[in-house]
């Protein structure tokens, strides 16, 4: 009863793992976007002081 037990959840693990690595693929394939657009609006002082009158919700 344990052996079967210890397959089934094994078996689990298994199955998790590869639908992972098939997301993590298909992620990898799909992401295109660019990063740096973030970072010059960090840079941009006036960029920042434009939106200090608004509550971020």
């Amino acid at each position: 009863m344990l052996g079967k037990a210890l397959i089934v959840f094994f078996g689990v693990i298994a199955v998790l793992g590869i639908v992972g690595i098939v997301m993590l693929k298909k992620k990898g394939k799909t992401e295109t976007r660019d990063d740096t657009e973030n970072v010059v609006d960090l840079n941009d002082r006036f960029n920042r002081a434009r939106y200090m009158n608004q509550e971020n919700n």
